[in-house]
Order: C-alpha cells, then sequence, then structure tokens
C-alpha cells in the first residue's frame, strides 16, 4: 500500500488531561461515542495520527476504530527536535487468503462424502466475494465453482489436488441452513 496517497482522516490528541480528535476540519472530545460516529463516516483505507497518547489509548481507539475485515499497521514517527510522541495508523481492507478447489465437472457435485454446496468468486461494489451457492444453482451456471479446502475430506483434496488454488477475498458468504430447515418443517406441518 502507498501511504502517500492516504490522506489524514483522523487526528488524536491530548491537550492537558483531555483527549480530542481532529475530523472533517471539526474538534470532538475523544469519546467511544464519537470514534464511533466518525468511523461510520470513513471508507477504507484511511490514516489516523496519534500526538502525545499513551499506548493504553492508542490501543482503545485503534479496537473502536477496526473490525475483522480491517488490517492496522502502526508505525511510530520519530522527531528528534520535539518530546511530542506520535504514532500513525493505517487501516486497509484485510483480504483473506482461502485455500479451495476448482470443481472439476458438474457430476463431482453430488458425489461426495460430505455433501456440502460449491462457492463462486464474484465481484460486488469492489469487493471479491467467494459466494456459496446450492447445487441445484451450480448444475446450471456456467462460472467457475469452488470447494473450500475446510470441506473437503483428505481422500476428496487428494482427488482434486491438480485443482487447488488460494484466492485472496474480502468476504465470505454462506447460505442459513437453518434457515432452509425450518421453512421445510412448517411446510410439513401443513
Amino acid at each position: 500500500m502507498n501511504n502517500e496517497n492516504l490522506d489524514v482522516e483522523i487526528l488524536f490528541f491530548r491537550s492537558g488531561k483531555e483527549y480530542y480528535i481532529t475530523y472533517d476540519g471539526k474538534k470532538y472530545f475523544a469519546t467511544p461515542i464519537s470514534v464511533n460516529s466518525i468511523k461510520s463516516n470513513l471508507k477504507l483505507p484511511y490514516k489516523v495520527l496519534f500526538w502525545s497518547c499513551p499506548k493504553s489509548f492508542i490501543g482503545r481507539c485503534i479496537s473502536l476504530l477496526s473490525d475483522d475485515m480491517t488490517d492496522v499497521s502502526i508505525h511510530k514517527l520519530h522527531n528528534s527536535l520535539s518530546g511530542v510522541s506520535r504514532c500513525e495508523a493505517i487501516f486497509s481492507n484485510l483480504k483473506k487468503n482461502i485455500s479451495v478447489f476448482e470443481v472439476p465437472n458438474k457430476s463431482t457435485l453430488y458425489g461426495r462424502v460430505n455433501n456440502c454446496n460449491p462457492y463462486i468468486l464474484t465481484n460486488l461494489n469492489d469487493k471479491d466475494i467467494l459466494m456459496e451457492v446450492t447445487k441445484d444453482y451450480a448444475k446450471d451456471s456456467s462460472e467457475k465453482l469452488y470447494f473450500l479446502a475446510d470441506d473437503l475430506t483428505d481422500n476428496e483434496k487428494d482427488f482434486f489436488d491438480n485443482k487447488s488454488e488460494i484466492l485472496e477475498v474480502d468476504y465470505i458468504y454462506k447460505l442459513d441452513k437453518r434457515r432452509n430447515k425450518v421453512r421445510r418443517l412448517k411446510e410439513r406441518k401443513k
């Protein structure tokens, strides 16, 4: 990632005994509520500067600003002229590397030990998404289909070995199988 292309979006600093946030030209008290409201307006990637803040405060702010899909890199900025400690945190999308096996043909969708569904790789809103689909959808689809390596048995991994890949994705969407079971139970009662 090129750090020069990021604008400073947020500045956390200490003045006296109070902590403040400067964002979009405005000054706020640094509270969890104000951090969460600012977070809702931010778009990844962005940069945050901390001036003269203790490590515990920096850690709390970073935990409020990040989630399970955010990668955070922290750099200490050294300024020998002033005694002020400065720190920079860069927040970016966390891509996941997922081990998959390409489905070689449609007949392998049904003849499997654990009978799991295949996945397709799609792009929605500039995000690479690995989405679980039903076997009925997959058999009529012309898209590349994948099985997750975690869903395969060792024998199946050996069988599909020449079709193994590692995909870099933003999200993995799985079907809600419990909802389908509840719907089927209601249909049987009628």
